[in-house]
């Protein structure tokens, strides 16, 4: 080799070593940041999915409490004989 290509080349190489470190460091940070966005964002369906279901269960008790009120009202309208059981708690003899 040319002794100027080599004299050309060291700088180089001094240089490209730097720029490789600064590099792979941010590609290390990178990837760190992209990994906890990714935890993140698994952990927060989780909860999501809790409150959903908890909600939900909310709604089945309170559709529960609706469907014996509004049976209780029917069954007060149709003035079943006083022998019959008049509400659903009854019927079912909880009562």
């Amino acid at each position: 080799m040319d002794d100027g290509i080599i004299a050309l080349m060291i700088p180089i190489f001094a240089l490209a070593i730097p720029i490789v470190v600064v590099l792979t460091n941010h590609q290390r940070k990178m990837a760190e940041i992209i990994h906890q966005t990714h935890a993140n964002n698994n952990v927060q369906p989780v909860a999501e999915l809790e409150a959903i279901r908890m909600e939900l269960q909310n709604m089945r008790m309170q559709m529960n409490q609706h469907t014996i009120a509004l049976d209780d009202l029917r069954t007060q309208q149709q003035q079943l004989p006083p022998s019959m059981p008049q509400t659903v708690q009854e019927r079912l003899g909880a009562g």
